[in-house]
């Protein structure tokens, strides 16, 4: 999801769909300038996030790597002033051997 700073409303909009679903992956934009820009601040999103359940992971694309993250850690590092942007995996019951395989970084062999 990457619409510009609109993803908190996004996610806002779909309460029944995440309360019924209790398997969802969502990669989502974390654009703490753009959420400020569209009424949202960066933590309000984020704690949107968590309070439906999805645990936060950083896609870091230059390691290739996924990575838990904490709210707190996200905030520091991605601020409205630095107008800087993330990719983030949010997951519900996901498994830790799932998270290995990824779609971002599957191999089709």
């Amino acid at each position: 999801m990457d619409i510009q700073g609109a993803e908190a409303r996004a996610i806002q909009g779909m309460p029944l769909l995440l309360q019924e679903n209790k398997n969802l992956e969502v990669f989502t934009e974390f654009w703490p300038f753009g959420l400020k820009v569209s009424g949202f601040e960066p933590e309000e999103y984020l704690n949107l996030l968590t309070n439906h359940h999805f645990k936060l992971y950083h896609i870091n694309s230059q390691e290739k790597e996924i990575e838990p993250v904490n709210v707190s850690k996200i905030l520091q590092t991605y601020t409205p002033e630095k107008k800087n942007h993330t990719n983030l995996l949010c997951v519900k019951n996901l498994s830790e051997n799932h998270l290995g395989r990824a779609p971002l970084y599957a191999s089709e062999d």
